[in-house]
Parts: C-alpha cells; sequence; structure tokens
C-alpha cells in the first residue's frame, strides 16, 4: 500500500509552457526555478532586544540574536524543506501545486520575531481601506461600508 501510493503522488513529468518534460532532472530544476522565484526576498531587519527574544521562545538563543545583529544565518538553520501538494487530480504544472514549507525550529522563531516586530507598525503604514490586514479590523467593515454607501445610490432623489 505505501509502495502504491508512493507511485501515485510521484510527478513523473511536468508541463512548462508548451513542452511536457518527463526527465527527472529537469523536472526537479523547473519546480525549483519556479519556487526560487516565487519565495525569493530580501530582508531588511533590525536588531530586537533580549527581552523580546525570551517572550518568543521563554529562553535566549544565541543563534536569533547572531541572525539579527549579523543578518546571516548558518546553513543548517536556513535550509527548509518543501513538499508539493498537488491542488487538483492529476496536476501537471507547476501552478497545479501548493509548496508547503517544513522550517527548523530556530527559523521559524526568527519568523516570529519579525511578524511581531511588523504587527507593532502595519496600524500606521496601512491606510484605513486596507483595514484587513490589521490586527483588530475586519474586512466586513469595508463591505458593510459599501452596501451602505450604495443603497443610498440606488433611491432617486426627485
Amino acid at each position: 500500500m505505501v509502495n502504491k501510493r508512493h507511485l501515485q503522488n510521484r510527478i513523473t513529468s511536468v508541463t512548462s509552457g508548451d513542452t511536457t518534460i518527463s526527465d527527472l532532472s529537469e523536472i526537479q530544476k523547473v519546480f525549483v526555478d519556479h519556487f526560487q522565484d516565487l519565495l525569493a526576498a530580501t530582508p531588511n531587519l533590525g536588531c530586537p532586544a533580549k527581552e523580546e527574544i525570551q517572550a518568543v521562545l521563554n529562553h535566549s538563543l544565541d543563534e536569533d540574536q547572531d541572525f539579527f545583529v549579523t543578518g546571516k544565518l548558518l546553513k543548517q538553520i536556513n535550509t527548509t524543506i518543501i513538499a508539493l501538494v498537488p491542488k487538483i487530480p492529476n496536476a501537471s504544472t507547476v501552478h497545479d501545486f501548493k509548496p508547503i514549507a517544513c522550517c527548523n525550529t530556530i527559523y521559524k522563531c526568527i519568523t516570529k520575531l519579525i511578524a511581531n516586530r511588523l504587527a507593532c507598525v502595519l496600524p500606521s503604514i496601512i491606510s484605513l481601506p486596507q483595514n484587513a490586514f490589521v490586527k483588530g479590523r475586519h474586512i466586513s467593515d469595508n463591505i458593510l461600508l459599501a452596501q451602505e454607501l450604495f443603497s443610498g445610490f440606488q433611491h432617486d432623489p426627485y
């Protein structure tokens, strides 16, 4: 059963543009190139206080502190395994797969620290119409406002 499922989940070919690729090394290259472009980013990071790191981890981790000082991670920490999950049966293009990232714990903690720092800044840089991106605000607020405005447009003032 395990072998059968393994064979069913194996990606034997992928369509890239008008070309169908079935060579394993070329399939790997297509996926790597696609997700490298999709997930690539250049971080611009500050240096958090030691207390901020302790609040997330409940103890101090030197690797986290080193990252925020140098902006660099050890290769072993900065490694993520990406599992590709098909969005549809018989997936045939890279867009038919959803990447699931399996990250190192320290990497996840650094990400949490960055997210916490961004959460403090986001309300001041996101405008009111984009309020779904701010904690405590909901996109439904905009929907209700739009419904209220449009309901007034349907009445003939004369």
